[in-house]
């Protein structure tokens, strides 16, 4: 009986903590449904306020030149012209901008890319090699 009592009592706490398991769920994916959207800034609107288009296009010619005695830029005339089409084909599909982007290749196998100001855009080989 009293075995019978035990099982009973633990069966009975399982089901209140699904139960309130249930409810806590219930709970937050309604609160997280009420949450207002989250409103993001444009990508590249601060940088308007701090450089002008003439110091942004300065600043990318030094930044080109650093990345070019610095880092493998892989010198290879079809592979830049398919980057820097593919790149052109982006730009135009989904930016207005008045900026002239360059597109470059760096030979390192890591799966990475990044951009700097003056419309730099750096692939790194990994990325087309994979």
């Amino acid at each position: 009986m009293e075995e019978y009592l035990l099982k009973r009592w633990a069966l009975t706490i399982c089901m209140i903590s699904l139960l309130l398991i249930l409810v806590l769920t219930l709970y937050s994916a309604n609160s997280f449904a009420n949450r207002e959207e989250i409103l993001l800034p444009e990508i590249g609107d601060p940088a308007d306020t701090v450089l002008s288009s003439a110091e942004e296009q300065k600043l990318g010619t030094v930044i080109l030149g650093q990345i070019r005695s610095s880092l493998n830029v892989v010198n290879d005339p079809e592979l830049d012209t398919y980057i820097q089409s593919l790149g052109t084909r982006l730009i135009t599909a989904g930016l207005d901008s008045n900026i002239d982007f360059t597109f470059l290749m760096i030979a390192d196998p890591s799966i990475n890319a990044f951009a700097t100001p003056g419309g730099i855009v750096a692939i790194f080989s990994g990325l087309i090699d994979r």
